[in-house]
């Protein structure tokens, strides 16, 4: 089993918010390609939310096999995708009321967030065999007990264990 570091969950919660970011960031440029190969614009969003979305939670959960960062990492997401659009519709005359965040956010956003979080939240259970984290035990200490054996001992005094 490979451990991972308890201290990288700043980066996971990078990944599911860059998750957020990143198709919508991505949305105009893929339009525009997509026109110029005169293919339907619209098959953008069918792109990003169903190939791209998903890949970047996969890719987060398998970093970071930790699932109680889920459910921060789909409300990040959603955060993101918000904040894009908002900062590409151009400077608003008004200024932002309570009711301007959610008029921003797209249901398709959602349900797709959404069921990617649901995908994350297998990945995570599926590499938990293969990857865990956490501190890797130390080699000295009993499997059973964890009590810390020196060399010479052949029997775990707390547990009774026996050493192969």
């Amino acid at each position: 089993m490979r451990y991972v570091p308890p201290r990288s969950w700043p980066l996971a919660l990078g990944g599911y918010a860059l998750a957020g970011i990143l198709p919508g960031a991505l949305d105009g440029i893929l339009r525009g390609q997509l026109v110029r190969w005169n293919l339907p614009p619209a098959a953008a969003i069918v792109i990003l939310v169903n190939v791209v979305l998903p890949i970047l939670f996969v890719l987060t959960a398998a970093f970071y096999p930790r699932p109680a960062l889920v459910l921060p990492g789909v409300l990040l997401a959603l955060c993101g995708a918000v904040l894009v659009r908002i900062a590409l519709s151009g400077p608003s005359s008004l200024p932002p009321s309570t009711g301007y965040f959610p008029v921003r956010l797209h249901p398709i956003t959602v349900v797709a967030t959404l069921i990617s979080g649901a995908i994350a939240l297998a990945t995570c259970f599926a590499t938990m065999p293969l990857r865990s984290v956490g501190v890797p035990p130390d080699p000295k200490a009993c499997r059973t007990c964890g009590y810390m054996l020196d060399d010479q001992m052949r029997q775990c005094p707390e547990c009774g264990e026996e050493r192969a």
